[in-house]
This record gives C-alpha cells, structure tokens and sequence, in this order.
C-alpha cells in the first residue's frame, strides 16, 4: 500500500510538471491578440482586468500560504516526502491558475486602464518566477525525497513564498491606488470642479 501510494504521487508530480509547461507557454509579451468582434466591442475590459488582477491576489495568498506549510514541514524531518508532494501539486495548480489568467491579461493588455498595464508589468515576471521555483522545488523533491533538509530545496519553497507575497502586496497597491484615483475624481465630479482644478 506505501509504496502504490509514493509510487501514485511520484507519478501525478511528474504530470504536474507537464501540465506546468504547457500553461506557461502562452505568457510572454508577445501574446498574439485576437481581431476585435461585435461582442467584443461592448465588452468590458477594465472590470475583466480587475477581476483577474484580484484572481492574481488570491491566488498569490494561497501560494504564499501553502509555501509557509512547505517551509514548516522542513523543520518536521519525520514527516513524509509526500506531504510535501501534495502541498506542492496543490500551490502548483494555484500557479497554472495564476498563469491563465496573466495570459488572459496579457491578451487584453492594450485595453486595460494604464495602472491595470502597469500592475500586469509589475506582477508578470513575478508569477513566471514563482512558477520557476514551484517546478524546481517538484525536481528536486523527485530526486531528493530523503533529501528535503538541503538548502537547496529551502531556497526553492523562501523564494515562492516571497514572490507570491510581492504579487499580493504589488495588486493590492494598485487597487488601493485605482481605488483613491476613482474617490478623488469623484468627489471632484460631486463639487463641481474639472478635473485640472
């Protein structure tokens, strides 16, 4: 039965790491953008940016929150390799989640208002990063399943959760910035003055 079970998370981490390359294919600024169509016309990009800017927030809290688990199953040396395993396929699938939706924004990306361009160049190196140390955090567990007190493998699971915590805090900045932006013309709309007084 133990060894069916590391044998099965063996081989879904494998799957994983192909599932991985093939989501992060499509994300590179050179994203091919579609010909615009009726519909598309009456669509609204800033409220779809917005919305996967707060999906990139969100997701980037789970991952920062699976890779403080990660981080505390290293100081646990009885714990099993495949406790790591899971957690990993979980902040693994997080990640494909979080690098469908910067396609999607990269997609849109012209569309988007200027601090929606800004944030998705902020964050988009950051996801690609994040994505790098979950895959090498995954070889090296492949490879290493006795091995998971190198410092190696503590570099991988620190750096995803610092980047994960760099995407939330730089989303939330823009939003928070987006949100006092939208207040401040408000209020000027409300007192009758233009928007250069």
């Amino acid at each position: 039965m133990k060894g069916r079970t590391l044998s099965r998370v063996g081989y879904l981490l494998g799957v994983l790491l192909a599932v991985s390359a093939m989501s992060f294919a499509g994300t590179s600024k050179s994203t091919v953008q579609a010909r615009p169509t009726k519909a598309s016309s009456t669509w609204d990009t800033h409220k779809e940016a917005t919305d996967l800017l707060s999906g990139i927030e969100t997701d980037s809290r789970h991952i920062a929150t699976l890779a403080d688990e990660v981080i505390m199953l290293r100081r646990q040396p009885a714990v099993a390799w495949t406790s790591h395993g899971y957690t990993l396929m979980e902040i693994r699938e997080a990640v494909n989640d979080m690098g469908m939706k910067l396609s999607r924004l990269e997609t849109i990306r012209s569309s988007a208002l200027p601090w929606q361009q800004q944030a998705i160049d902020r964050v988009a190196p950051l996801v690609r990063l994040t994505a790098d140390n979950v895959q090498d955090a995954i070889l090296f567990l492949n490879a290493n399943q006795h091995g998971l007190w190198k410092p190696e493998y503590g570099k991988y699971t620190r750096n995803m959760a610092a980047e994960a915590g760099q995407i939330a805090t730089s989303v939330r900045e823009f939003e928070t910035y987006a949100n006092a932006r939208q207040r401040e013309m408000q209020l000027g709309k409300d007192l009758g003055m233009s928007s250069g007084s």
